[in-house]
């Protein structure tokens, strides 16, 4: 599912999951066009135990990813149901970018999925590749938790 008009773009490059205790790799989103993606997971009921790390990756095309640096918020089991934005600002260089939960634990944690908001739109040229892990700087990490 996509949404766009000039200035945005919404997506969802992860449905709701049911409760699992395996990682979630979201689909990757095209940054051309745009300088700043807003990722928000939402995170369901957890066990106890459980710890999920969410994080961005990027990546100059849709087959090889690294995380950027600082880009991480963790959500353990629950007290901390609820929501995690994370905003990149594309000053990363590259093209697309990937949302991951990786699941600390083996206990089960339910996702209701990720929404992706594109903005800024710009009409000028296109990301180019970053040819260092240096570039990959570029986050802010929001924490919102509306349930407590």
């Amino acid at each position: 599912m996509a949404t766009q008009n000039q200035e945005t773009r919404v997506s969802l490059p992860l449905n709701p999951v049911a409760t699992t205790s395996a990682n979630q790799t979201g689909a990757s989103v095209d940054m051309q066009g745009f300088d700043e993606c807003r990722f928000t997971f939402v995170i369901g009921t957890a066990a106890a135990t459980a710890t999920a790390a969410c994080n961005v990756q990027t990546g100059a095309s849709t087959t090889a990813f690294q995380d950027i640096l600082g880009a991480t918020a963790t959500s353990t089991g629950g007290a901390d149901d609820g929501l995690i934005d994370i905003i990149i600002n594309n000053a990363t260089g590259q093209r697309f970018l990937r949302p991951v939960i990786t699941n600390a634990t083996t206990a089960n944690i339910e996702y209701g999925g990720i929404v992706a908001v594109q903005s800024q739109a710009r009409d000028h040229g296109t990301a180019t590749t970053a040819t260092t892990t240096g570039d990959l700087l570029a986050a802010a990490v929001y924490i919102t938790n509306p349930g407590t």
